[in-house]
Formats: structure tokens, sequence, C-alpha cells
């Protein structure tokens, strides 16, 4: 499912560059999913939707048809959700709401659903929801399934076919744009896990995601299950998810003497599609698999060189390459011209890079926005790193960015980065094969190319 929420990326991740900017949007960086759990309007509105569309709430007979019929002149829902925050932040916060609101046609559409269905929205939501509380994305056949169970589960509730129409396309809507804004907070985190306030932002999205599963569903989060069956409950065990400890804020890098890069077998880029560019065209995308020595890999690039990294399945070399299987026993197979490369020991970089992505529109004032993260690489061993976004409409522009300094080693596929308060960081390093030779680098879970 994620392959369509990454069409906002860029999008968000202006938003967390903007949030750790200045006071725009709140007083830190933790302000914009604290909002929904802390804001009594807004948690009385959400929960007011909760009621609609609760799955197991008094049950009645056959179920109803989910679609609805919009409103011909629409509703307030953006503008309504951007009342909970300060007033100077209000306009840029519609502005966000009704963007992501904007995206989610093209979640309906990549899945088949028909265009509002709250079932769709509803399943959404829960998906959002499991991914921001346990790390771990739905994957298409899960959410389907979970569209499926929201169409009994929503159609037989007399709530819902007593409900107007009005009362409907808000609850769709705003469990839209919350979803994605969930989705997209951590697809955002995930590409660039070290934006300035990331420890509290992804803190407050688990906090806020824990409450939305809870209010919606009944139970408690860490009995939540989803499988192709759908969302199930069990009384034992723990949520399937990632490594990552409730409350507890994980490092984006592993410090030096606690790493598994003695471990790596070797580093393969596996083929897939993400949403992004001006448009939301679908493109190719390879991102990095880690192969251990002991047969595990991990699919984590942010955390695969930590002792606790995510272990995402087994893998085994095949004639032409590598076969991967994951946890549900599905086998991807990566030819051997897909292995990525390692970097001498001792070696120097030279030159620029930079990660990009934009979303929008020119000539329509719909936002065109960039949002880049960067490395200046130094032959005496020096590296500036910086990320930043900008956003331009017909009438307005934004932007924010940053930088900070260090010097780096590299030594296979680990990049040591050392600063200037003794600090010592390392991360996955690696260059991606092909004949630009240096031309293209990925640093932790970003990849980066070099700029002429």
């Amino acid at each position: 499912m994620n392959r369509m929420i990454r069409g906002s990326i860029a999008f968000l991740t202006l938003l967390l560059a903007l949030l750790s900017a200045g006071p725009v949007w709140a007083d830190d960086a933790a302000g914009v999913l604290e909002q929904w759990t802390s804001d009594p309007t807004s948690r009385e509105r959400l929960e007011r939707q909760f009621d609609l569309v609760r799955p197991g709430a008094r049950p009645g007979g056959t179920a109803v048809d989910t679609r609805f019929a919009p409103l011909p002149g629409g509703t307030d829902t953006a503008a309504q959700l951007a009342q909970g925050y300060p007033a100077a932040a209000r306009a840029e916060a519609q502005a966000v709401f009704a963007r992501l609101l904007a995206l989610y046609p093209q979640v309906e559409q990549r899945h088949g659903i028909p265009r509002y269905d709250l079932a769709g929205a509803v399943a959404t939501f829960i998906a959002g929801a499991y991914t921001g509380y346990s790390g771990v994305a739905v994957d298409d056949q899960e959410f389907v399934a979970i569209v499926r169970q929201m169409r009994q589960a929503i159609g037989v509730k007399p709530e819902f076919a007593a409900a107007s129409a009005r009362d409907k396309q808000s609850a769709y809507e705003q469990l839209a744009i919350l979803a994605l804004l969930t989705l997209s907070t951590h697809e955002a985190l995930e590409k660039d896990p070290d934006v300035p306030g990331a420890a509290q932002i992804r803190a407050n999205m688990k906090q806020a995601s824990k409450a939305y599963l809870e209010s919606l569903l009944g139970i408690d989060a860490d009995q939540v299950r989803v499988s192709a069956q759908g969302v199930t409950t069990g009384a034992h065990g723990a949520l399937r998810s990632a490594p990552a400890q409730a409350g507890k804020a994980q490092p984006a890098s592993a410090p030096v003497g606690a790493t598994r890069a003695a471990d790596i077998d070797a580093v393969v880029l596996v083929q897939g599609y993400s949403m992004t560019g001006v448009g939301g065209a679908i493109l190719l995308k390879y991102s990095p698999a880690v192969l251990y020595g002991d047969g595990s890999y991990s699919k984590d690039a942010r955390r695969a060189l930590q002792g606790d990294a995510r272990i995402d399945g087994r893998w085994h070399r095949t004639g032409g390459g590598w076969a991967l299987t994951d946890q549900k026993g599905k086998t991807t197979q990566v030819k051997a011209s897909m292995r990525a490369l390692p970097a001498g020991r001792g070696s120097r970089l030279q030159g620029s890079y930079r990660s990009l992505g934009g979303v929008g529109a020119p000539g329509q004032d719909v936002a065109v926005v960039s949002a880049w993260s960067a490395m200046q690489f130094a032959r005496d061993g020096s590296v500036q790193m910086g990320q930043g976004a900008g956003a331009t409409t017909d009438t307005v522009v934004t932007g924010a960015k940053g930088s900070n300094a260090a010097r780096y080693e590299l030594d296979g596929h680990v990049i040591t980065l050392i600063f200037a308060d003794g600090r010592r960081e390392q991360r996955l390093f690696y260059f991606l094969p092909g004949k630009e030779g240096q031309q293209a680098i990925g640093v932790g879970a970003s990849t980066l190319s070099m700029r002429r």
C-alpha cells in the first residue's frame, strides 16, 4: 500500500522541515501529530466520526453500500481540522490537509476502490494507524482484505445507514487526511531519518496512532493483527512490529562498535515502484536489501548496521544472483547486476550529492514542492551535510534548510561520521551499480546523485 502513499513524501518532508525551522506551525517539531490527541475539539470531532464507522457496533441485517454521493459544494473538513492549530499556522495547516485529501483518490485508484467509498477511507485509516504504531507497512493484499472487511462491518451498522451524506463525507475526508498524514510522515522519516526533531515526531506519531487504533477498534493496540484476512485480534503475543520499543526514540545511526558491519555479505537493490515527481507519476524505484552472512536480510537501510536491525526474511544465492524470501513466503529474484558496490577502505569522495523529490502542478496554484538532503564531500575527509525544502505556488514561496559538518571515513559498506563534539556514527554506505561509477551513492536510507 505504501507505494501510493509515497507520492506525498516530498510534501511531508517539506512539512517536517518547516516544523523544525521555527514556530510557524507549533512550539516544537512534535506538534503536528500531537494535536489530534491533545486538542479536545479535534479529539471530539474524531470520536464522532468513529461512532459512525466503528466496526462491530450493534450490527444490523444486510450490508448497505458504503459509498455515498458527494456534496456539490464539498465540505470544509480541511479548514475544520486546521482550527486546532494556532492562528498563525491555520492557513498553512489547511493547505497541507487539502493537499493530502487531493492525493487520496490515487490510493483508491491503485487498489480498485470506488470513489467516495467510506469503507476504503476507514481501511486506509486503520492501515495508517497500524503502520504509525508498529513501524511496519501494510501490504497490498492485507489492505484490500481490510477494505472488504470494513464494507461488511460498516454496511450493517444502523448508524451508517441513517447518517446524512454530509456526515459520511466528513468522516471520509477526515479519516483519509489523517491516514495519509500518518503514512506520509512515516515514509518521510524513513527516507530522511535525521531531520531535526525526528525522534519526537516519531514518538508522537506512535502515541497518536495507538490512540487511533484503540478508540476505533475498542481494543489494546498491542492486540491488533493485520494479515491477508484483514484485521484480527489476539490475546497473546506482541503486535507485529519493527524492533523499536514503545515510547523509546531509536537512533538513526549506530554508535561505533555496536554494528553488524562485519556480518554483511552483500547489499543488493530490489525493484519496486514509487509515486513521486510533479503530478504524482509512478516511477521505477530500487531499494537496498542488506544480506547478512547468517542467511538473513534486512530492507531497513536506516537501521541495517545495528545489532537489533529488523529481519525481513532469508536469502540464498542462485545461478543468476540471489533469491530473497520474506516472512510471508514470497520470493523475489535479484539479478547479479543489481549488487551495490562497497567503498575501498580509506577511499575519498569529491563533489556534491543530493536527493531531490517534488510534487505539485505549476500554473494551477497547486504547490510545487521540492525537498532535498545533500552531502558535500571533499578529498581532505570533510563532509558538509544539509537538508531543506521549498514550496512555490503562483503567489507564495516558502522554505527551510539546515546543515551540519563532520569528518568521514569509508570502509566497505560503512561510512563513519566524526562530528566536532567527538561523536562518531556509522551508517550504511554503497555505490549504485552501473557505468556511472561514483555518480550515485546510498547513505543510510537516502539515495543521492552527484550534482554536475
